[in-house]
């Protein structure tokens, strides 16, 4: 029809001064009073000209963040900034003591926000090395920084054996052998790679953890203990407004909260 049936809208301004200042700070507080007020205005308009009766809402954000060093510094926990410097450094000393006299092994290292390494497979190929033992070796160089939880290898995410290690299914999850690097990372818990501020870019509860906020008609006031995610909103969207969806592995309808 010609009328608007769903409506998205991003408020990046959290986003950015998350970024800049923590989510522990002054300056986020004062945003959020400040997208409070936005909202307000946003629902008082949907309600004289819509009807907030019939309107369904669903907040939610797209990733948490890592608490400021600093702040967890003043309050006696234990946080540290690295370096890009420090990781390239390590990396490229180890893949020169392995393999003397080859050059441009390092296609591109990402370290803030992701963390990746890329190898360059002509490089590879061309002085006849392994790419498994190129990666073992980049990888065991980054996390002797003493700065990573862990460093997967494509060896280790494309393999499918159990494992007790709490992270790798994540990755594994994230994993696509044609695009993918290398070797992908994480920071220890509370380590940032920011020069000031913060990002985000781990699977710790911090950067994972996020709100989901169901508003309107059909759904019953409360807050639910069970555990869910952003994946879960789509498939319940279409349940709510009576549309087909396929099954999903990853996700599942939020029924406890539906009249």
């Amino acid at each position: 029809g010609q009328a608007t049936d769903i409506f998205g809208i991003g408020f990046s301004a959290t986003d950015t001064v998350g970024h800049r200042y923590g989510p522990d700070s002054q300056e986020i507080l004062d945003q959020l009073l400040r997208l409070d007020q936005i909202l307000d205005q946003l629902f008082q308009y949907i309600d004289r000209n819509i009807g907030l009766a019939n309107t369904l809402v669903v907040a939610t954000a797209d990733h948490g963040a890592t608490p400021l060093v600093e702040a967890l510094n003043a309050k006696g926990v234990t946080a540290r900034r690295g370096t890009r410097a420090e990781v390239d450094s390590a990396l490229r000393q180890a893949l020169a003591k392995k393999y003397p006299g080859v050059d441009g092994l390092v296609a591109d290292l990402t370290i803030s926000g992701e963390f990746r390494l890329y190898l360059d497979e002509d490089v590879i190929r061309q002085n006849k090395l392994i790419s498994s033992d190129v990666e073992e070796t980049a990888a065991k160089a980054m996390k002797s920084t003493g700065l990573f939880e862990v460093a997967y290898t494509r060896s280790d995410l494309l393999g499918q054996k159990p494992s007790n290690d709490p992270y790798i299914q994540w990755f594994r999850n994230s994993f696509f052998a044609p695009r993918s690097p290398n070797v992908m990372l994480m920071p220890k818990r509370n380590v940032s790679f920011t020069i000031t501020g913060t990002a985000h870019g781990t699977a710790y509860d911090y950067d994972r953890h996020v709100p989901i906020i169901f508003m309107g008609r059909g759904i019953k006031p409360g807050s639910y203990a069970s555990e869910c995610g952003p994946e879960d909103i789509a498939p319940t969207l279409a349940k709510i407004l009576g549309f087909d969806h396929p099954k999903e592995f990853d996700s599942r309808l939020l029924l406890e909260m539906l009249n």
